[in-house]
């Protein structure tokens, strides 16, 4: 990725916004990307700059444009997305790879989403 400027005032907004879109809190969010809530807390408050592998981590976590959550562009959407046939085998694919422990915490988290998205639908 090429090296950008990131606007921390932008960056703190945006990813306010996302998380209040996702239903998301500090807590819910730093288990997901295995940052501290701490962390997080200072990311949206615009006391600290995450670098770029978290920034990918987030905007793909997300499913946006790393340079609009940067505050770089004003386009948000991303080609993160995928047919779902496709999404399906590499939902299988990488399960396969995953230990026990790894399953666990992937069926919680699951279940988490499903929780979220039937919250959200209702």
């Amino acid at each position: 990725m090429e090296k950008k400027q990131l606007y921390t005032d932008k960056f703190s907004k945006r990813l306010k916004q996302l998380m209040e879109e996702n239903n998301e809190t500090v807590y819910s969010l730093s288990a997901v990307v295995n940052l501290s809530p701490s962390t997080i807390s200072r990311y949206t408050k615009g006391k600290m700059s995450p670098k770029i592998p978290t920034i990918q981590i987030l905007a793909e976590y997300f499913c946006v444009n790393p340079s609009w959550l940067m505050g770089t562009s004003e386009e948000r959407n991303t080609s993160f997305a995928v047919d779902e046939a496709d999404i399906d085998k590499k939902i299988s694919a990488m399960y396969q790879n995953l230990n026990l422990f790894s399953k666990n915490k992937l069926f919680h988290f699951m279940k988490k989403i499903l929780y979220f998205q039937t919250k959200k639908n209702s």
